[in-house]
């Protein structure tokens, strides 16, 4: 099974953050990466942030498993979330309820504490944009890959910020994000199109290989989000592709809208469809 790539990157931006300074070291923070589909049930992670001083750790050390972590929306209603393992994350425990369901136009509120740390974000859920198709290529020099493209029309309530996740069947546990898949509509009724990539995981030991293999059964994932949480996945994106070059500097923080210490939470809108590719 394919390591999940968000905890992954948020966690060794994350010690980058916590040392920005070598001189005034950040004291360690709660990470939070959450999202919350339409229609679905809030999907949590919890770590901790680390001054690294270049010794390894292991990852089982950062995990918040006693942490209480509620929900609540702009109705005033709140859930508390239970945590448990997980086979389909990374790191490989998360936070969740089937008590709340996703209500696109509603304000939600998450607040995670952890014996003296606590943090807080709040973003609300925009209505889903349907995908109107999927459109496939060969790949050149490869008869074994295909190149996916989404489209889907803007809406009237422009502008609008959208992600797209990947799920390939039987080698990713879960949707992850895909490569370049963020894309910005500021014209209502636009033809709007976006390349469908797999996930780029810093752990893979194979050659990255964006394309889908032809014959595989493919999830895909059109996510309208806020505007912070798109710039949040729009430098998420260049740091997975480009993190590797002496050319790009990945040495900052990964922006993002959780208050009190670092990640993303992210309620958003969202239409999937599962291909057959071609």
């Amino acid at each position: 099974m394919k390591t999940s790539l968000p905890a992954t990157i948020i966690l060794g931006a994350l010690c980058l953050a916590a040392c920005e300074s070598e001189f005034e070291p950040l004291p360690s923070r709660l990470v939070l990466e959450g999202c919350f589909d339409s229609m679905g049930y809030p999907d949590i992670i919890l770590t901790r942030s680390i001054v690294t001083d270049g010794t390894n750790t292991d990852v089982s050390e950062l995990l918040m498993r006693w942490a209480t972590v509620r929900i609540s929306d702009d109705s005033g209603r709140e859930v508390i979330l239970t945590g448990s393992p997980s086979k389909r994350h990374f790191p490989p425990y998360h936070y969740t309820t089937t008590e709340m369901r996703g209500e696109p136009g509603r304000t939600y509120t998450v607040t995670a504490t952890y014996r003296d740390l606590s943090v807080t974000a709040t973003a609300r859920m925009p209505y889903p944009t349907l995908i109107d198709s999927v459109s496939s290529a060969p790949v050149s020099d490869n008869d074994t890959l295909r190149a996916l493209t989404l489209h889907f029309t803007a809406p009237n309530d422009c502008p609008a910020y959208y992600h797209v996740s990947t799920m390939l069947h039987g080698c990713d546990g879960r949707f992850l994000p895909g490569t370049l898949g963020v894309v910005e509509a500021t014209t209502p009724g636009a033809a709007m199109s976006v390349p469908v990539m797999r996930a780029k995981s810093s752990v893979d030991t194979a050659d990255f290989v964006p394309h889908m293999p032809a014959g595989a059964l493919c999830g895909i994932k059109l996510e309208r989000v806020e505007p912070e949480i798109y710039e949040f996945w729009k430098v998420f994106s260049n740091q997975a592709l480009f993190g590797s070059s002496e050319f790009f500097d990945t040495s900052f923080s990964l922006p993002g809208n959780v208050e009190g210490g670092f990640g993303i939470w992210s309620p958003q809108g969202v239409d999937i469809v599962y291909i057959e590719v071609e």
